[in-house]
């Protein structure tokens, strides 16, 4: 089994000199603060302010809170920082959930991983942002 660790995961947008920003820092045992498991996932749990996350696949998928219901406003250049470790160099994706309509590619993205634990910033695509997310 591989395993992913996700210990802050924060959507952070720039607006001008300030920035609004999203974070989930699962602080709260048992707490996952909207984020779900999707296929290839074999263990999901939040502790210790970390999102760990433990698959047999090499398509593991995990899925942000609705976007729909709680957007992040106030800016145009949104990011995402996650402090990840895996076990495996790859290309990951993020998907990025909305209830007016199903998962679907067009709400995703992939980034590449390498194995070992790295922190990562994530430039949101252009096409999400246009989006509202």
């Amino acid at each position: 089994m591989r395993n992913i660790c996700v210990l802050v995961c924060a959507l952070l947008l720039a607006a001008g000199a300030a920035q609004a920003q999203k974070v989930w820092s699962f602080e709260t045992a048992g707490n996952n603060e909207g984020w779900t498991q999707g296929s290839g996932i074999t263990s999901f749990a939040t502790s210790g302010g970390s999102l760990n996350v433990g698959h047999n696949t090499s398509d593991p998928n995990i899925y942000s809170p609705d976007m729909t219901a709680s957007p992040v406003a106030g800016g145009s250049l949104p990011w995402i920082k996650i402090d990840l470790e895996a076990t495996v160099t790859g290309d990951y994706q993020i998907f990025f959930i909305r209830t007016d309509r199903g998962i679907g590619e067009e709400d995703s993205f992939f980034f590449r991983v390498t194995a070992g634990r790295q922190l990562y910033q994530i430039h949101v695509p252009r096409r999400l942002n246009e989006q509202g997310k």
